[in-house]
């Protein structure tokens, strides 16, 4: 993002500065991009669950963290929570920015002819936070630690380099990166690890060519076939993004094998067995995965194995264990108001869908629009109300045309619901993946249209 001005400050995303008169003070990665997100929607406040789930994303964290970066922001502005010229603290709601900002013009594709034409692939759309954290939020807690092999120190510098800058997140920093490990694989031309990074930057950059991936991670392996993450790696995109699912099974176990104590493979393998339908096994390494990983309890994982299976009671008891060990936060919404609905108890599930609603911004007019539906019709009245629209919110629903797919089939639009659902396929989103267990879609399950859409998908073990 390009500099721009906050009240009396200069901020200056690509140096994490602010500057004022002759004044320059740093802030952290981390606070810059909570500033950064309150910058976009100046408009609105913005839930703390929206920034934990935002900035965080694929990662467990208290509230404690934001409110340690939101300190961190107004200490660095001069700013005071009692009397904010800059960020308002907003009781039982979250935050807004308050002081005016002053934005450069948007970059016209003739001022940056590097810029694709094309939208950001579905890979990058996930953003249902529980069923998707994996795909390239994982990177953090990774055991990246190589062979007793000694690379020249340029080399490994290099690739260090790399890797922390993988870890702030962010596409700039994945160019970065990429540089970095290009510059460690040419000093050392057989550190798979660096391959293995090619591999990683480049999965985080949405505009840049990825026909390249596979053959990087493969070099990887061939180089270092100890090194987990790249098996990792390669059986998430064998899963996500090529849809060779045999090999990603393979590749799976071969990570889980090499690293059986790394918490998030067995998350992403269970939620790679999920779609298979393989529940029992998905269960199973998702209890493994919260048994190495504690500090994840509160993810709604298990609950939403058990909604895929069918068992809502069982499913809801899970989430009330959570909701009386901390405060509930938007994925807890999301999964309660989905297990509510599929076990007919409409007035609660719309509690909880207005709340979600209420947290990802829709208006109050709105908010009044969808509660009048409610009343008349139910929820399918709302879903049929939100098709109507064409509201593209991830409200738990994902994002279009899977969303609208989803609205289609809950408001009775058999065939609309399958034309979204081919449009989904055709573009790969990921959360299709998750079709043929996810309850949401049996209105459709005799359809043979619907059961020709799975076979094309083709993830299903039979």
């Amino acid at each position: 993002m390009q500099d721009f001005q906050l009240g009396q400050w200069r901020v200056s995303p690509a140096h994490n500065s602010l500057q004022q008169d002759q004044q320059q003070r740093s802030i952290e990665h981390t606070p810059m991009q909570v500033l950064l997100y309150l910058v976009q929607h100046h408009d609105r406040p913005v839930s703390k669950d929206e920034l934990l789930e935002t900035i965080w994303a694929g990662k467990v964290v208290s509230e404690d963290a934001l409110t340690v970066a939101i300190s961190q922001l107004r200490k660095a502005l001069g700013d005071s929570a009692r009397q904010p010229d800059y960020i308002k603290t907003l009781p039982g709601k979250g935050y807004q920015l308050i002081a005016p900002v002053t934005l450069p013009p948007p970059l016209t594709t003739e001022d940056n002819p590097t810029r694709k034409k094309y939208p950001m692939p579905v890979w990058f759309l996930a953003v249902f936070a529980i069923a998707l954290a994996g795909i390239l939020g994982w990177y953090a807690t990774l055991n990246t630690s190589t062979s007793s092999v000694v690379y020249p120190p340029q080399a490994a510098d290099a690739y260090q380099q790399g890797r922390y800058l993988l870890s702030q997140n962010g596409a700039d920093k994945a160019r970065q990166a990429e540089t970095l490990f290009n510059r460690a694989r040419e000093l050392a031309p057989d550190m798979g690890e660096a391959h293995w990074g090619m591999a990683e930057a480049r999965l985080r950059q949405p505009d840049a060519a990825q026909d390249q991936v596979e053959n990087w991670l493969q070099q990887a392996i061939r180089l270092a076939p100890e090194f987990a993450p790249a098996h990792l790696t390669l059986a998430q995109y064998y899963f996500t993004r090529s849809w060779q699912f045999e090999a990603a099974g393979r590749t799976f176990q071969q990570a889980l094998k090499l690293d059986p104590k790394h918490s998030q493979s067995h998350f992403l393998y269970a939620q790679f067995l999920l779609a298979r339908g393989q529940f029992d096994s998905a269960l199973q390494h998702t209890r493994e995965y919260m048994r190495l990983a504690p500090q994840n309890y509160a993810a709604p994982v298990v609950a939403w194995i058990y909604n895929m299976m069918g068992k809502y009671q069982l499913a809801l008891d899970e989430l009330n264990k959570i909701a009386n060990l901390s405060e509930p936060q938007l994925s807890y919404h999301i999964s309660i108001q989905a297990v509510l609905e599929n076990m007919g108890r409409e007035e609660e599930s719309f509690r909880h869908l207005r709340e979600i609603m209420q947290q990802r911004g829709f208006s109050q007019r709105q908010l009044t629009s969808a509660t009048a539906r409610f009343q008349q019709g139910g929820l399918q009245a709302v879903y049929q109300w939100l098709l109507e629209n064409n509201y593209d919110q991830n409200i738990g629903q994902y994002a279009p045309p899977l969303s609208q797919a989803r609205y289609a089939t809950k408001a009775g639009k058999l065939q609309l619901a399958l034309d979204k659902l081919h449009q989904a396929v055709e573009q790969k989103q990921t959360e299709v993946l998750w079709l043929a267990v996810d309850p949401a879609y049996a209105p459709l399950h005799p359809l043979p249209e619907y059961q020709q859409l799975l076979k094309q998908i083709g993830i299903l073990t039979n």
